[in-house]
C-alpha cells in the first residue's frame, strides 16, 4: 500500500483495528513495543488513511501493538496493547 503496509486489519462491532506487528530475540536491546517508534506510526497511520479510503467502512479506526519475544526460534513472550497509540489531530480517517 502507498505509504506503508499494516500487518493485520481486524473488524470487530464497528471498530476496526490497524495492528502493528513486532517480533524481537529474547536478547534484544529494544523491546518490539518501543520500537514502534514516531515514524513507524506516522506510516502504519498514513496506511490505514489509504486502506480506508480504498476500502470505505464506518468503522471506529483503532490502532494497536502485537509484541512478540523469541529464543531460539520459539516464543517466549506476547503482548498485545490496545488503542496503544492515536492518529494526530489532523490526520483524519
Amino acid at each position: 500500500m502507498k505509504g506503508g503496509e499494516i500487518d493485520i486489519i481486524a473488524r470487530k462491532d464497528g471498530v476496526i483495528a490497524f495492528v502493528e506487528v513486532k517480533t524481537r530475540d529474547i536478547n534484544a536491546l529494544e523491546s518490539g513495543v518501543m520500537a514502534v517508534d514516531k515514524r513507524k506510526r506516522s506510516l502504519v497511520i498514513r496506511a490505514a488513511q489509504e486502506y480506508s479510503y480504498r476500502y470505505p467502512h464506518d468503522c471506529q479506526p483503532r490502532f494497536d501493538i502485537s509484541s512478540v519475544t523469541v529464543k531460539n526460534g520459539r516464543i517466549t513472550k506476547f503482548s498485545y496493547i490496545d488503542n496503544a497509540f492515536v492518529s494526530n489531530e489532523d490526520m483524519t480517517l
